[in-house]
């Protein structure tokens, strides 16, 4: 039997969160009642695996990459097309910055998901040597009173 190499093996694991992130946003593009309140409701989720622990940071990135897909993918079925927005973090220690730099930007724009706002890592950059610029998305408008409470 022949056993795949470790590298053939990321490879691989690299080609299947590529489709099946691709899958995700072809799902909600072609699905009517894909919402914005079920993103939401799936960004809280995530939020509350994280907070008990059950889920890190990094393991989620990927969800929330598949949630900014599906945001996408919702607003061309939809006919809009989300906002951009920026958040500036400061380095104290300039010598952190490395090409990981999305992994300081924290996951939503806003932890309560007042406006929601995943974390889009292709508008996120370094200023200088001291500034992280994190870019996020933004759904349309305000979710109702409701959601507010």
């Amino acid at each position: 039997m022949i056993r795949p190499t470790p590298g053939i093996r990321r490879g691989l694991a690299r080609t299947a969160m590529a489709l099946a992130l691709c899958g995700g946003a072809a799902v909600a593009a072609q699905n009517p009642g894909a919402s914005l309140e079920g993103l939401r409701e799936r960004a809280r989720a995530i939020l509350q695996r994280i907070h008990d622990r059950e889920l890190s940071a990094d393991d989620a990135r990927p969800l929330v990459e598949r949630l900014r897909l599906d945001l996408v993918a919702l607003g061309e079925a939809q006919g809009w097309e989300p906002t951009a927005r920026r958040l500036e973090l400061t380095i104290s220690n300039p010598g952190e910055i490395g090409p990981e730099l999305a992994e300081a930007c924290p996951l939503f724009f806003e932890e309560e998901l007042v406006q929601f706002c995943p974390l889009d890592p292709g508008r996120s950059e370094i200023w200088g040597d001291q500034i992280i610029v994190c870019g996020f998305i933004c759904a349309p408008g305000r979710p109702p009173e409701s959601d507010r409470e």
